[in-house]
């Protein structure tokens, strides 16, 4: 098995592939947080002579940035395993690594994945992925209509030029009077995604 560090950020992916591991051989890739990027990665392992079987991929849990890399490469065949920062700071620390950038931390990780071999991470199921992405965009709606309703409490100045309105008054007021309506047809989407009763 051969264990990959993936330092992931919102643009790039830091990677170290550790060759050997009781020598520390590495080898290191920066690609794209892309699909596009993942492929440049799989075709650069291949060069390593490391299969998607023999590869094992160890990055940390970073908000949203890493799930895209996470399913790209485990819909590959990859063994990924996602780690609490905590974990790998404090395993730093074990190692009397001081320097903080990209490329070590990507050592850092394919380390604690060589001496720790960590559990495997197991992807949410399409359905579960999918009432996430409804629950995030109806909370960014939510947000939305709040802002507006802040707004509406400030004293606007008349602004009737030209037989037009305020678009801002235009706007919250299409989202007062359409929010219930709005919100009772996503709440019925919702329940009838058999992985939302579950949850």
């Amino acid at each position: 098995m051969f264990y990959l560090g993936m330092d992931v950020a919102k643009a790039k992916l830091d990677c170290c592939l550790l060759l050997d591991e009781s020598a520390s051989r590495r080898k290191t890739k920066v690609v794209n947080n892309t699909k596009s990027g993942i492929v440049d990665l799989l075709a650069w392992s291949a060069k390593q002579n490391v299969s998607p079987e023999e590869l094992h991929v160890v990055m940390e849990a970073t908000g949203i940035y890493h799930e895209q890399a996470a399913l790209a490469l485990t819909d590959a065949g990859i063994t990924v395993s996602i780690i609490n920062p905590a974990q790998i700071k404090d395993f730093g620390r074990g190692l009397a690594v001081r320097t903080k950038t990209d490329g070590v931390d990507s050592f850092v990780l394919a380390r604690y994945g060589a001496l720790l071999q960590p559990a495997a991470w197991q992807p949410p199921p399409p359905e579960a992925r999918m009432l996430q992405a409804l629950l995030a965009r109806r909370d960014a709606i939510a947000q939305d209509l709040q802002r507006e309703r802040n707004r509406q409490e400030k004293p606007m100045p008349p602004t009737r030029r030209n037989g037009y309105g305020n678009p801002l008054q235009t706007a919250s007021g299409f989202w007062s009077n359409n929010w219930p309506i709005c919100n009772r047809r996503l709440t019925g989407i919702l329940i009838s995604i058999p992985t939302s009763r579950a949850i």
